[in-house]
């Protein structure tokens, strides 16, 4: 006769309170950093401790918290709502400062992130943060310290890009735009490599130009050094394909790899020939 947990029920005060419990459970996840995997033990585990901590009277059963807690594909599937939700709010925040008159164009900085994990292999993930900036009110302008321009940061959803040219990552960093209630006008400066699908005449810096007359365009700072090097191979004379066939497949690779892997007395015998370590 007893009732049952409001997770097992369907009235509409049962679905709000749910709604509750799981934005608060993915909330937690996201702010301590913890995987969707071991969130329902970690909270367990908390409960516990909590549970022995205090007295008796303020006392909660980690098995009533264990029934109030959801499953963590209902948490999974709740994250991509809430996502989902921010989205919108960000969206209608950048629509608002349209109609105000306040919206100062959108900056982003996008480069690819091939994923080291087996399960995602022939992915090529887009990777963008996007930037738009606002005006404040013009009557406090003159009461400023600084410059009246405000800056929010959001990061774009991760995208598989299909190519390396131009027009693949351009129609993948299109549709990050659109999900932010951004299209691809507003951009007026951009950050990345000197990768093929950046530069020339159909990299995206090009495709952004000729939307935008005041477009920017900005090298990372962490490919400097990289770009530096290949400068110096160009006018050396050097033959890179040559210079990495020979420290790959080399008489002096080799002898060290034979080192590293071969056992005593002929080597050291620290990694397996061909294991993953080596490789590395």
């Amino acid at each position: 006769d007893e009732q049952p947990l409001k997770n097992m029920r369907r009235d509409k005060q049962s679905i709000t309170e749910t709604m509750t419990t799981k934005t608060e459970q993915v909330l937690f996840m996201v702010q301590n950093r913890v995987t969707n995997r071991r969130t329902l033990e970690t909270v367990q585990s908390a409960a516990h401790l909590v549970w022995k901590l205090m007295d008796e009277a303020n006392r909660l059963s980690p098995e009533a918290l264990k029934g109030m807690l959801v499953s963590r594909w209902t948490a999974l599937r709740h994250l991509l709502l809430l996502d989902g939700a921010l989205d919108r709010v960000t969206a209608d925040e950048i629509a608002q400062l349209r109609d105000q008159g306040r919206f100062a164009g959108a900056a982003l900085a996008t480069d690819e992130s091939p994923p080291s994990q087996p399960r995602f292999a022939g992915l090529r993930f887009q990777i963008t943060a996007l930037y738009y900036g606002a005006f404040p009110p013009v009557s406090t302008w003159e009461e400023s310290p600084v410059a009246p321009l405000l800056r929010y940061v959001t990061l774009g959803d991760i995208c598989n890009c299909p190519g390396k040219k131009g027009v693949d990552v351009v129609s993948v960093v299109e549709k990050q735009l659109g999900r932010q209630g951004l299209t691809c006008y507003d951009v007026v400066s951009c950050t990345g490599d000197g990768g093929g699908e950046n530069e020339g005449a159909q990299g995206i810096h090009a495709f952004f130009e000729h939307l935008n007359e005041g477009y920017v365009r900005r090298r990372c700072l962490p490919h400097i050094a990289w770009r530096t090097s290949d400068a110096a191979l160009k006018c050396s004379s050097l033959s890179c394909s040559a210079l990495a066939a020979y420290l790959t497949n080399g008489i002096t690779w080799a002898r060290l790899r034979a080192i590293a892997t071969q056992v005593a007395p002929a080597g050291l015998g620290l990694f397996a020939d061909g294991g993953p370590r080596c490789r590395v």
